[in-house]
């Protein structure tokens, strides 16, 4: 009955998702596997190139393979997204109930666990399960490896017969080979997410297991990941181009009032992960009450000796748990409720071992108070399942989010997408989060990328690929797209880095600015600074570089930065990673009008906000010649690997300078 109830709420889910109110919940990092699809097909690799690698992602195993077919028939449009989305949904579908069968669940036990893992719990469950794919499908992905573990572990032990040694060379070499592949795509994660597990699986006490047996086990993932680090490290490291800003590749401990906001925000996730992140009502009561059952029933099981499949994938489930939610909660990572996403795999894992563990519960016939919690999880789950609905049904949008945002409707995108072809406009930018859903939406006609308004316009090299930023493949004419809210920054923006517009036209709350090519200046599409280990010494650095900022108090004239004689900041940026090492750094410039006032100059970790240098200088002593000259030399030590270091220059006393570049040496 439980089962039947919640596959039913699953197929009602697949139903409404995907055929009634698909196009209301895409958007733009749904429309990149469509994109990364077609730039995979462009260059003949199951990988592409092109497109930025965002936190050591590497799209090699991803779900821009089941677009792929559909890109290569269609072209970019929301139809092959959706085929795309149909047929790995279906794969994933698939694959748990093998999974999950496999670990002894029966017919009912394996199917409740299916449902449970994919019901569309919440609006979050439905944009990183359902609309993007990702993270039900790294959470199959999941299953599978330590499925095929568990399988590998059996064998060796001999807990099933003393087959040949073919057997388990079999099935050691395609554990390997799959472990492979997920830490091909991104090392770390692989070691956080499927290697640590493993490890503890293989270390577990069980009884009767010899050191031997754990060892030929517990060395195949370990071989699947060197071979992975050196294939990427030596044969793919050159062909990838890595993501600005970086995001949250550096880890870093935060301090305890910081944690106590992480645990906050992780709460909130959690609500919203089974039902609403803004409230609490009767789905997430459920959802959350479900969740601690099934963590009890799958410890409950795990923490036994006697050896079993369904034991160890519990315990490699758990322990995925545990080594994603340390660092979540006391470093860096938690940005907003959204962060919970990162725990979304080894909960769907979690609640389909639960089911697994309560059907044998209950068909052994177990007593005592571990019954009365199986049968309280096989009751609540078909509830918990009904109530979900009431969380994806109705407006999909965070709060205080605007129709520009992650959770917006496409029905305005589709008019500006429309109104673009129309007037043939091919390539251009947009401020917002839904950028590449204009692609999409166009069908690949008017290609748009993602970029910032801050004192003037700066590629977003994150979520998108080379293309977009590549100033030999710019038509004619290329236009910038602002919502609402960014309209006088995008004006001032677009004064500081573009030719005068050429026309300028509105589509619902958005604006759109169209510029000539020829007239425009190229600086603000200068590619990243190398930086990190990879950083060449003397560092030369245009002070128009995008990835210096202008502050509020200076404009853009060519490629210097002109302070405009008012108190405030100038500019501020790059925010380089940098080396344990001593530095110089120098800025070159000009000095400019009266000689009054003074300037501030620092150097600044952004991360933690310590100061590393700074100084101040008054204009008096300026060298007032024209051309470039030395204005000030500043001197910062580094005792560690240092991210986001930022150079600032403030005016004060109404102060002018033109601002050059910037040199930066050992």
């Amino acid at each position: 009955m439980s089962a039947a109830a919640a596959v039913a709420v699953l197929l009602l889910d697949v139903v409404y998702i995907y055929g009634i109110r698909f196009r209301s919940f895409v958007h733009s990092d749904a429309a990149a596997t469509v994109l990364v699809a077609l730039g995979a097909i462009r260059g003949r690799l199951p990988i592409d190139f092109d497109w930025y690698v965002p936190n050591g992602d590497l799209w090699v195993f991803a779900p821009h393979i089941y677009a792929m077919p559909f890109v290569g028939l269609w072209g970019v449009r929301v139809e092959t997204l959706l085929a795309a989305l149909l047929v790995g949904f279906a794969v994933q579908m698939a694959a748990l109930l093998w999974s999950y069968w496999r670990l002894g669940g029966g017919r009912y036990g394996a199917l409740l666990g299916v449902a449970l893992s994919l019901i569309a719990w919440s609006r979050l469950h439905v944009l990183f399960v359902y609309v993007e794919l990702s993270y039900g499908f790294v959470a199959t992905v999941y299953t599978l490896l330590f499925t095929s573990f568990a399988l590998l572990s059996n064998e060796v032990c001999g807990t099933e017969s003393k087959r040949a040694s073919r057997r388990i060379a079999t099935l050691w070499l395609t554990c390997a080979l799959c472990v492979g592949i997920v830490a091909l795509q991104n090392p770390t994660r692989a070691a956080v997410f499927v290697i640590a597990p493993m490890m503890v699986a293989s270390v577990w006490p069980f009884r009767t297991i010899k050191r031997r047996s754990r060892l030929v086990a517990g060395v195949a993932p370990l071989a699947g990941v060197a071979a992975a680090t050196v294939v990427r490290n030596y044969l793919l490291q050159s062909r990838i181009s890595v993501a600005t800003p970086t995001g949250h590749i550096d880890f870093e401990v935060r301090s305890l009032t910081d944690i106590g906001r992480n645990v906050i925000e992780l709460g909130r996730g959690l609500r919203g992960l089974v039902g609403d992140v803004n409230s609490v009502g009767p789905g997430s009561v459920s959802g959350v009450l479900l969740l601690v059952l099934a963590l009890v029933l799958v410890a409950t099981h795990a923490f036994q000796r006697e050896f079993s499949l369904l034991r160890i994938v519990c315990i490699t489930c758990l322990a995925q748990l545990a080594a994603v939610s340390g660092p979540l909660l006391i470093g860096n990572l938690v940005v907003n409720s959204l962060s919970i996403r990162y725990l979304m795999p080894s909960l769907l894992l979690l609640l389909g071992l639960a089911a697994i563990v309560a059907s044998q519960l209950i068909g052994k016939g177990a007593s005592g108070p571990i019954r009365r919690i199986a049968i309280g999880y096989f009751g609540l789950a078909p509830l918990a399942a009904v109530l979900s609905t009431l969380a994806v049904v109705g407006p999909f949008r965070l709060e205080g989010q605007s129709d520009s945002g992650q959770f917006a409707h496409a029905d305005e995108h589709q008019s500006l997408a429309d109104a673009l072809t129309q007037r043939g406009l091919r390539h251009g930018f947009a401020t917002y989060w839904n950028a590449h859903l204009l692609t999409l939406l166009s069908r690949g006609f008017a290609k748009t990328c993602p970029i910032h308004f801050g004192g003037q316009l700066a590629p977003y090299r994150w979520n998108t690929d080379t293309w977009c930023f590549d100033a030999t493949r710019l038509p004619d004419r290329i236009f910038v797209v602002a919502s609402a809210m960014e309209r006088a920054s995008a004006t001032a923006a677009s004064a500081a880095s573009m030719a005068p517009a050429l026309e300028r036209f509105e589509v619902g709350e958005f604006e759109v600015s169209v510029y000539g090519t020829k007239a425009m200046p190229e600086q603000w599409l200068a590619p990243p600074i190398v930086d990190g280990g990879e950083v060449r010494l003397p560092l030369q650095i245009e002070a128009s570089h995008p990835q210096i900022r202008l502050g509020s108090q200076a404009r853009l004239d060519g490629r210097r930065i002109v302070a405009t004689g008012e108190e405030g900041t100038v500019c501020f940026g790059p925010y380089l990673d940098l080396p344990v090492g001593n530095y110089t750094l120098r800025w070159f410039g000009t000095f400019i009008g009266e000689t009054k006032g003074g300037l501030g100059f620092d150097v600044r970790a952004s991360k933690d906000g310590s100061m590393l240098s700074e100084r101040s200088i008054d204009t008096k002593s300026l060298d007032r010649s024209v051309g470039n000259r030395l204005l000030v030399e500043l001197h910062f030590s580094l005792a560690r690997t240092t991210t986001g270091i930022e150079f600032r220059v403030f005016s004060r006393g109404g102060a002018r300078v033109a601002l050059e570049r910037i040199e930066v040496s050992r």
